[in-house]
């Protein structure tokens, strides 16, 4: 009798209409995005000064960051980095970079945490690195795209 039950409940699922799930964790919210250089405080803290212009000064960093609301435990973001000619070098040592035959593009793809509320990646220029017209595009799981775009000069 227990399988003759079963099998019923089974059929009735069947049956249901499909509805899509809620994502894991539920929403995402952009609650701000920026880019800008990298320094330290007089206190010694890291800091990221709004900016559009970046110093062509070898070991100058720089980056971006995106500050989210949300319930997941962890993100998955991926960046689109296109300088405006090949980079000399990238020096990327990390798995989780691919550069581009041409040298002018890097994707760098992660999954973080989501605790801190806070997503981000940081640069330094280099040397070999050109001058000119640079875009960081940033794609935080189903969201929109965010686009920095920049000179270095």
């Amino acid at each position: 009798m227990l399988s003759l039950t079963l099998a019923a409940v089974l059929a009735a699922l069947a049956q249901a209409p499909v509805q899509d799930a809620p994502a894991p964790g539920g929403r995402i919210e952009v609650l701000q995005s920026r880019f800008g250089t990298l320094g330290v405080d007089a206190e010694g803290r890291d800091i990221l000064t709004p900016t559009a212009v970046v110093p062509l000064k070898t070991g100058q960093g720089y980056g971006w960051e995106v500050l989210v609301r949300t319930e997941r435990p962890s993100l998955k973001w991926r960046e689109t980095f296109v300088l405006p000619k090949p980079a000399s070098t990238w020096g990327v040592t990390d798995a989780g970079v691919a550069v581009s035959e041409d040298a002018r593009t890097a994707i760098t793809e992660r999954e973080v945490s989501a605790a801190t509320g806070v997503i981000s990646n940081a640069w330094q220029v280099a040397d070999g690195d050109p001058a000119g017209h640079y875009t960081i595009r940033v794609e935080i799981e189903d969201l929109p795209e965010i686009t920095f775009e920049f000179e270095v000069k």
